[in-house]
């Protein structure tokens, strides 16, 4: 397997899907590949250097993203698509406790 490295700057840690900056998940999903950073700047079209800038990245241009998962082979949206979903759930949940103490701060007492 071809061993990547970042520079220090990047922060780049183990830690939980949604946690991880997709530049994180680019890097790991290019080190399962066994493909060299150099690859991976030939195909995005771009120097290596943009590539370790990438990796930084905490958000991509959508266009970007898609380029890159089809470089990849992987579909980043499908990550992002499963947070966003967890997120709005939960979101929905807090709406759901805010308007049934709402209602019941509203209502009048029955005579």
């Amino acid at each position: 397997m071809t061993n990547l490295t970042i520079d220090n700057q990047t922060n780049l840690t183990k830690c939980t899907w949604v946690e991880k900056n997709i530049g994180y998940l680019i890097f790991e999903r290019l080190t399962q590949t066994e493909h060299s950073i150099t690859w991976f700047a030939r195909k995005l079209h771009c120097s290596r250097t943009n590539v370790y800038n990438i990796f930084k990245k905490t958000n991509l241009d959508v266009e970007l993203l898609k380029r890159i998962s089809v470089i990849l082979n992987y579909n980043f949206f499908e990550g992002i698509s499963a947070e966003t979903r967890s997120i709005i759930l939960e979101n929905q949940r807090e709406w759901l406790v805010c308007d049934s103490s709402n209602t019941k701060e509203t209502e009048e007492p029955s005579a």
